[in-house]
Formats: C-alpha cells, structure tokens, sequence
C-alpha cells in the first residue's frame, strides 16, 4: 500500500513505512498508534 500510495506522488503526502518485527495482529494496533504519534510531533523515534 505504501509503495502505491508514494507512486501517486500527491505533493503533500509523506510516507512512512515500517516492518513491525515481532508484533501480531493483536499487538499491532497499540504499536502503530504509538508511532503514529511520534511521527505527527516529530517525537523521538
């Protein structure tokens, strides 16, 4: 999806695209959006 969407080139857009290694379907959802924050105020990563 990231590679599609960064295809597109929307001028705006930025991506960011990471493998969460050692995460599951379950945990993914806190992970991301704990990043997420990170990335939207440009927090330590």
């Amino acid at each position: 999806m990231a590679a599609t969407l960064a295809s597109r080139r929307y001028p705006s857009l930025e991506i960011e695209c990471q493998v969460q290694a050692g995460e599951f379907h379950a945990s993914t959802p806190a992970v991301s959006f704990s990043r997420c924050l990170r990335y939207l105020y440009d927090a330590p990563r």
